[in-house]
């Protein structure tokens, strides 16, 4: 396999290379987990940095039983002796070279002087780099050197890199944390952090691996196994053919083997402290522990914490307070339990769960056990508990393992609407699928009707997440030709208006959400449900008080009926009712709430729709940034088909803000693999299509959007089409209901300057977002700048680099240079554009007098104050001024 490509730690990176431009002593510490690619960071701010000529002291230690001086030996390794400040013998001692146990025994401090010395005298007068790799693997002796290093860092003329590990899992964790105190208190240090692989960073080194972009299982699935850390991704990469065996497959031996060999020197206690925790499952419950093992295990949970196998997560507590770094790390250590250890681990958690009730271990061990029946009992209730406490991927994996168990007859009712609920709120919605599909005809069969109505409606919850409105309304219908009791009818009736909310208009819907939560009401079922819609509605309709009170209310009835999809309905409604009112600050303390609630709540359902208000949201504040990490948030994992493509398609527009065209032609190709047809991907068509990176003429792909987009996309196509240069006719032929800002945008391309400016006043309260705010305020600067009114359009202009100044790209370009050009250019009048306009097209001084109808010596007159304005020192410069910054057409 080739080498991976460097992925991500583009900021990190900037970081380094900032620091080395500026050639000034000091130090960059990085700091990160193990395998989080803190060497290959340094590689590759090393490959791109210009060192000719400069002096890199590159040195580490042996992970294994380093000698003292261990970093400058390999500093001083194949380098000679001559011209260096110190005493051979003492410089054989440093390079760990003699071997004469009869020299004399020198005093630390002044072999620490000596090493000093050494570092000076080889980093010579030029600025050069001091790299401490692994400081975590560092001798005691070497660690003192990096201290005092850290100490003269202001005074030393290079750059020292250094990276560590956490210190509690150095080999000398003391010293090593003495030393990174030291480096970190220098007043010159920079603060380097490598997380682990965001979702965007593990689905690109998945790409590159296998040449196609992953499914959003196979990325989670990678998150969740390695947590995002780069090396173990890697490995399962480099073991695995496909994608899809990266969520689930066996752990390669090798890669268990790397993953337990902290633990090959440890005592027995710890290793099997470690594999009993791994059998257990996580989190890792010490009480359950102690009664597993049978005496004392604090001491050697202490020392996983220090190996870094185990990490302490408060927010589990009271559950358990630890829990492995990461899955694979837990798969390892359980695959070494030998049989009998097994065995004995799963029979003394057995007997625990029983006694104290918990189904979810109760199903786990019995079913190590052979135990199927009281397995799938157990599940069911488990799974049934996970869900209804806000762990869907624990109830879905509980519903797995119950049906994994051989057991006759099935009767698994139960179990698979469950699975389907518990799937369905995590956004497996093919699994939802196939779990419904289940419990609809296992109620079939015994003839339940409301169990089989029910079924009915949850297929069409998860048909409308899959795409599939046809299959949503036959489902529906289904559901309500089948019947009933009383409460069955009331869900029937959440569940229509629910559905007229989503294809119909609010109005249409609100006097079904009515009947719909009165029929609930007097059936006692639904409630909830019923009236998250109503107050949706209302919300929608105008009355936002009473919705959004109502919508309140709802969410916390859901919360004590443990209904988890109409927590997460009512969580999304609200934001979507209610952020569009608020300002920038009040509006992100909702969403960070609310994306906070649906992780507490595992509502992945509803994550990525929630999520596209938050990208609304930054959008409308101008946060390009923002906008970009949120759509990337969720587009490698959206489990939603429709929001995917709309993830795809809104990366690929604000990567075309940005100016990366090439990432939009991507998303492009991407969306359109997806087959599924979306407004926002026709928009997306005709923006690549302005920005030149696609064969498809602007106008052709603008004509294809009429009919097939709703009138803010079609207006949104409309921009990127006057962007692209496409004609003002071309557009108002095919954009009948044009708003305002367009119609500015339109008169501006048309040359109608005086409507535009005209429309300004309107035009401004029209536009919903920053960046459309700032495109008026460009457009009717250039206006201006044509009617000759150069101070009005330099105001203009600054306003609209003042909306842009969290959007960089082509806006805030195009709103700069034409600020510039406006301040060296001064205040151009009117006719001085005029005989601009005639220079940059070619003409003589006798030929600009004939087509402006002025004389020749007024031709010259306004020449010369156009050289001395634009400080040009010819006509032919003053033309090119004149293309340059936007005041005349390109010849």
């Amino acid at each position: 396999m080739p080498t991976a490509p460097f992925i991500g730690r583009a900021a990190q990176l900037a970081e380094i290379e900032a620091a080395w431009a500026a050639r000034r002593p000091g130090i960059v510490l990085i700091t990160g987990e193990g395998g989080s690619g803190k060497s290959r960071l340094v590689a590759e701010a090393l490959r791109r940095m210009d060192l000719d000529g400069t002096t890199v002291l590159r040195g580490s230690a042996r992970a294994q039983g380093a000698a003292p001086h261990d970093w400058l030996a390999s500093v001083l390794n194949g380098r000679p002796a001559e011209s260096l400040p110190v005493d051979e013998s003492l410089l054989n001692r440093l390079g760990q070279r003699s071997s004469d146990a009869a020299e004399p025994r020198l005093a630390p401090a002044t072999t620490l002087r000596a090493a000093v010395d050494v570092v000076r005298a080889l980093l010579g007068s030029s600025f050069g780099i001091v790299l401490v790799e692994d400081l975590h693997d560092l001798d005691p002796a070497s660690l003192a050197l990096v201290a005092e290093l850290a100490v003269a860092a202001e005074s030393l003329p290079a750059l020292m890199l250094v990276t560590s590990r956490p210190p509690q899992e150095a080999a000398f964790a003391p010293a090593a944390a003495r030393t990174l105190r030291r480096l970190g208190g220098s007043p010159s240090v920079l603060r380097v952090h490598v997380a682990p692989f965001t979702a965007r960073e593990t689905a690109e080194l998945i790409e590159a691996t296998y040449g196609s972009a992953p499914a959003p299982e196979a990325v989670r699935g990678a998150r969740r196994r390695t947590g995002g850390n780069p090396f173990w991704l890697a490995e399962l990469l480099a073991a695995y053919g496909t994608a899809d065996d990266l969520p689930a497959a066996p752990l390669p031996a090798h890669v268990a083997g790397l993953l337990v060999e902290p633990l090959t020197s440890e005592p027995a206690l710890v290793g099997r402290v470690a594999r009993a925790a791994a059998l257990l499952g996580d989190p890792v419950e010490s009480d359950v522990l102690l009664h597993v093992i049978g005496g004392d295990v604090e001491p050697a949970l202490r020392r996983l914490l220090d190996l870094g196998l185990l990490l302490i997560a408060p927010d589990l507590a009271p559950a358990g307070s630890l829990r492995f770094r990461h899955p694979l790390l837990r798969e390892a250590l359980a695959a070494g339990a030998m049989p009998r250890e097994r065995t004995r681990v799963h029979t003394l958690a057995h007997r625990l769960a029983a006694e104290l009730g918990d189904d979810a271990a109760l199903a786990r061990h019995a079913a190590a056990l052979g135990r199927t029946a009281e397995a799938r009992a157990a599940a069911s209730r488990g799974a049934a508990a996970s869900l209804a406490g806000g762990l869907p991927e624990a109830a879905v994996e509980l519903v797995a393992l119950g049906l994994s168990v051989p057991e006759e007859p099935r009767n698994v009712a139960g179990l698979v609407a469950v699975g389907a609920a518990a799937a369905f709120v995590s956004a497996r919605f093919e699994a939802a699928a196939d779990y419904a599909g289940d419990w609809l005809r296992e109620v079939q069969e015994t003839e339940q009707r409301d169990e089989t109505a029910d079924a009915h409606r949850v297929l069409a919850a998860v048909r409308w997440c899959l795409g599939d409105p046809d299959g949503h309304r036959r489902s529906l219908d289904r559901a309500a030709a089948v019947g009933g009791s009383a409460a069955s009818l009331a869900r029937q009736r959440a569940a229509e208006a629910e559905s007229a909310l989503r294809t119909e208009d609010a109005a249409s819907a609100l006097p079904l959400a009515e009947t719909a939560l009165a029929a609930c009401e007097r059936a006692g079922a639904g409630i909830a449900s019923a009236s998250v819609t109503l107050g949706t509605a209302l919300a929608l309709t105008g009355d936002v008080e009473r919705g959004v009170a109502l919508l309140r209310a709802a969410r916390q009835l859901a919360a004590q009926e443990q209904d988890p999809v109409t927590i997460g309905r009512a969580v999304h409604n609200l934001v979507a009712v209610t952020l569009p009112r608020l300002g920038e600050v009040m509006g992100w303390r909702l969403f960070d709430e609310s994306m906070a609630t649906i992780g507490r709540y595992g509502l992945e359902f509803c994550a990525g729709r929630t999520t596209t208000l938050g990208v609304a949201h930054a959008m409308r504040t101008g946060d390009l940034a923002r906008a970009e990490a949120l759509v990337w948030s969720r587009l490698p994992i959206e489990g939603d088909p429709v929001e995917r493509v709309r993830f795809t398609a809104r990366a690929g527009l604000l990567a075309l803000e940005r100016g990366d065209d090439p990432l939009a032609v991507r998303m492009l190709a991407r969306a359109d693999a997806e087959g599924r047809d979306s407004g926002l991907v026709r928009v997306l068509r005709v923006a690549v299509a302005a920005r030149g990176v696609h064969p498809v003429d602007p106008a052709e792909a603008l004509r294809d959007c009429v009919g097939r987009c709703g009138p803010a996309r079609l207006a949104e196509a409309a921009r990127w089409a006057v962007h692209g240069g496409v004609p003002a006719a071309v557009v108002e032929e095919h954009v009948p209901e044009r708003p305002v800002p367009l119609r500015l945008l339109l008169a501006v391309a048309a040359g109608r300057d005086a409507e535009a400016v005209e429309l300004l006043p309107d035009a401004r309260g029209d536009a919903t977002e920053r960046a459309e705010d700032a495109a008026v305020h460009t457009a009717v600067a250039h206006a201006l700048v044509r009617l000759g009114r150069a101070g009005e359009a330099r105001r203009h202009a600054e306003r609209a680099v003042a909306l842009l100044g969290h959007w960089p790209g082509w806006r805030l370009a195009e709103a700069e240079t034409l600020l510039h050009s406006l301040r060296a250019g001064g205040d151009l009048t009117a006719r001085e554009l005029e005989v601009l306009g005639c220079l940059a097209a070619g003409m003589t001084n006798q030929q600009v007098a004939s087509s402006l109808g002025i004389s020749i010596r007024t031709v010259a007159v306004h020449v010369s104050n156009l050289l001395r304005k634009t400080g040009a020192a010819s006509r032919t410069e003053a033309a090119l001024w004149a293309v340059r910054h936007r005041l005349a057409p390109e010849r």
